[in-house]
């Protein structure tokens, strides 16, 4: 795929407004953020990202790429372009809720179905008020992907599709599981969790016993990760094969770095939109995954399997049979790159991933010594609290043999001066 640039044009294309599909971490930031350079151009971000239910124009400012580990452009914020539709109440008006995250990923009708009734309201109130602006709407969103068919249906526009190399893509999004981010496989578990209603999302399932179809952190443990990348790598494949039939533009990013497929991709958005894109800035760079692949070999296998499923499942043509599986060979030479150029990076990697371990070990041990000696002060203090109670009992009881002594020493004496009183009297 790296040596293939798609820059096939429908014909009859209607450019009043444009789509930009992608999966997660396939570069779609930093695609949005050299269309939004445009001054033509309203480019939403995220459209359907769950803080816009809940956005205020004061937050605005403060959602931007240097809030966590992005590796995104320095853009500035993010939903800058939403500003003009809030108000008082916070929120985008009519924005579309799910819950959990991810759950609507694929609308009621299906991946091949139209649009659901609020999101189609909702994108037209966001084109409707780019173009008060007299700007050309570019919708822009990862969660767009499970409905390019309804949107193509809805909305005539102008439709482009972002690839990215999927090994790399993957190395992305478990890259941030490995810094303790798993927002990203999570949303790709709830759209294959809830999307069942699409047979292949369903059968892509049944690569797991309930147990981990119920949980996502059962799903995602690292007993399971040749099986979730097998999963990650066929369910992105799928979607990306039906998304395809339904846009004007191809633009595979992994390319943008060598020049040809830049200038073709840089030709083809400028006749599509009318606009001057420049995508001169592209930098590849690939993320380091939590783990490794266990097993290549296996992972290989299973994936070919899984992909003739989800071919079959599509109704994939010989054509899209040939971009089915040139995504799977880029994601297979791209993982034996990785493995090549990482070979002596993974030694000292792998060193520190040990010493990680020893010093996470001693500082168990450390812990368990210090909790044993808290448990030993803790009991030494009710022992003492113990003695102070039994020390108080006894102070109490001598007090009180003290006072007794007292009272027969008066009796005593009493009676002695009555003796006295009794003998002087007798004499």
């Amino acid at each position: 795929m790296d040596d293939e640039f798609d820059i096939d044009i429908r014909e009859g294309h209607d450019g009043n407004v444009v789509f930009v599909y992608s999966c997660f971490r396939a570069a779609s930031t930093w695609f949005w953020s050299r269309l939004r350079r445009c001054p033509e151009l309203c480019c939403y971000y995220e459209v359907f990202n769950e803080q816009l239910e809940h956005l205020s124009l004061a937050d605005v400012p403060s959602v931007h790429p240097g809030n966590w580990r992005s590796h995104h452009p320095d853009t500035g914020p993010y939903l800058t372009e939403f500003a003009s539709l809030l108000g008082s109440v916070p929120g985008i008006a009519g924005f579309p809720v799910e819950s959990p995250l991810g759950s609507r990923f694929l609308g009621k009708a299906g991946i091949g179905g139209p649009l659901d009734r609020d999101v189609e309201a909702y994108l037209g109130r966001l084109i409707d008020a780019a173009k008060a602006s007299r700007r050309m709407p570019v919708i822009t969103c990862t969660r767009l992907l499970g409905r390019v068919a309804g949107l193509r249906a809805a909305f005539a526009g102008t439709h482009i599709l972002l690839v990215r190399n999927l090994f790399e893509q993957w190395n992305s999004a478990y890259g941030q599981l490995r810094t303790g981010n798993d927002y990203f496989l999570r949303m790709i578990f709830n759209q294959l969790n809830f999307g069942r209603q699409d047979g292949f999302f369903s059968y892509l399932m049944l690569l797991f016993d309930e147990r981990d179809q119920a949980c996502f952190e059962n799903w995602a443990r690292d007993d399971n990760a040749d099986a979730v990348f097998c999963c990650y790598i066929v369910s992105r494949i799928y979607l990306l094969l039906i998304a395809r039939r339904y846009c004007d533009l191809i633009v595979d990013v992994t390319s943008l770095n060598h020049r040809e497929s830049r200038a073709a991709a840089e030709d083809a958005l400028s006749r599509l939109l009318d606009v001057d894109v420049d995508l001169g800035n592209f930098e590849h760079r690939v993320d380091y995954p939590k783990r490794l692949l266990g097993s290549p070999a296996d992972c290989r296998t299973m994936i070919g399997e899984l992909l003739e499923r989800g071919l079959s499942e599509a109704g994939a043509s010989d054509d899209e049979r040939g971009f089915a599986y040139g995504l799977a060979d880029s994601a297979w030479e791209a993982h034996e790159r990785f493995m090549a150029y990482t070979s002596g990076a993974r030694e000292v990697i792998e060193d520190q991933a040990r010493r990680v371990a020893g010093l996470v070990g001693i500082a168990s041990s450390l812990e368990t010594r210090v909790q044993d000696l808290e448990g030993q002060v803790v009991r030494r203090g009710n022992e003492v609290a113990a003695l102070q109670r039994a020390g108080e009992g006894w102070r109490l009881q001598a007090q009180a043999a003290e006072a007794n002594l007292e009272n027969r020493l008066r009796d005593m004496a009493n009676l002695e001066s009555r003796l006295d009183e009794a003998r002087r009297r007798s004499d």
